[in-house]
């Protein structure tokens, strides 16, 4: 891929990270982040702040993400371009732990045991039976934000009360 374009969505260290492996290939990165201060930016051949996801789209040979929780309009544009690596259909998948789990079950990989709770009675029963365990936010969560390591039930009040909720075993 000498000369080509790679066009990543998302600024943060993982961006970063694929930028200095990737130059020894002879790729160009060109880099959109809401935000003007990530640090793949600092790196980018060229960099797209703000609005500016559409041009970066346009100016991209390949399309890809360097995290799952970026932009849905700069992401259904490349789908739409059939620029983006890999499909929009991943990306949704991994915005949700939930179908995330689901899939992984599904295709025949290993996963913690999980529960997905509705409320807070819910949570709290389950917690109860299952004693130590880690209860998440299925949308949004990352770099452990929206997630609590729960050792018994008197510590759900750190946990908001936002349903649903994804309830793991603690491995």
């Amino acid at each position: 891929m000498p000369n080509r374009v790679l066009g990543i969505l998302g600024g943060g260290q993982l961006g970063l990270m694929m930028i200095i492996e990737g130059r020894a290939l002879g790729i160009r990165f060109y880099v959109y982040d809401e935000h003007g201060n990530a640090p793949a930016l600092q790196v980018a051949d060229r960099a797209f702040v703000g609005d500016d996801w559409r041009e970066l789209v346009l100016s991209s040979d390949v399309v890809t993400f360097e995290f799952e929780h970026v932009n849905p309009k700069a992401l259904a544009n490349a789908h739409e371009l059939g620029k983006l690596r890999p499909s929009i259909t991943s990306v949704m998948v991994k915005q949700d732990k939930i179908k995330e789990r689901e899939f992984l079950r599904e295709i025949g990989l290993p996963t913690p045991k999980f529960k997905i709770v509705e409320s807070r009675d819910e949570l709290k029963s389950i917690v109860e039976r299952l004693g130590k365990c880690v209860v998440k936010a299925p949308y949004g969560a990352y770099d452990g934000k929206g997630q609590y390591y729960i050792n018994n039930p008197s510590e759900l009040s750190e946990v908001p009360n936002k349903y649903p909720l994804l309830v793991d075993e603690f491995v």
